[in-house]
């Protein structure tokens, strides 16, 4: 309507609605502004990461050991290029967005197999909570993947997709 306003609001999807600019702020701490896209496809903060975007982004705690983020439950083989811009980093936190993570119904190669425990039929697309000992993340998929509850899915969590933080600030 051309007019400049400030709204507040505890709703994301109602501030990613109305605005062209949105601030996030939590427990009084400024941690991000910017366009709704660019809090969506670049967030600073891993909470950022998981507020905007529905579902949220997946976090999980991880570290570095040698060429591989490892979490509890899984590794992943990174390319030299990002250990060398990781540096000497120990711990930190994995954030990638469920559309963003590769699923297939068989083992492929850099697939960590999960067990499906919730299937939610969104209409056009599917959000799957996949299960891996303790650690739950969330998937989407095209509606016309089949898939069974409790049955396996080998996700791929591809590099260029990957988000990484330390101490609550993004590094990657």
């Amino acid at each position: 309507v051309g007019i400049t306003m400030i709204y507040v609001t505890h709703d994301q999807h109602e501030a990613l609605t109305f605005a062209d600019y949105v601030t996030i702020v939590k427990a009084g701490r400024y941690l991000q502004g910017g366009t709704p896209h660019e809090l969506y496809a670049e967030p600073e903060d891993p909470f950022v990461g998981y507020f905007i975007g529905s579902p949220g982004m997946n976090v999980i705690k991880c570290s570095l050991e040698k060429n591989q983020i490892k979490t509890k439950e899984f590794s992943i083989t990174i390319s030299d290029s990002l250990k060398q811009k990781l540096g000497e980093v120990k711990e930190m936190e994995l954030g990638i967005r469920p559309e963003e993570l590769l699923v297939y119904t068989s083992n492929k190669e850099n697939t960590i197999s999960f067990e499906v425990i919730v299937i939610e039929n969104m209409g056009n697309y599917k959000i799957l909570t996949l299960k891996k000992n303790e650690l739950r993340i969330k998937v989407r998929v095209d509606l016309e993947l089949q898939v069974e509850k409790n049955g396996q899915l080998f996700v791929e969590f591809p590099e260029k997709k990957m988000k990484l933080f330390k101490n609550k600030e993004r590094i990657y």
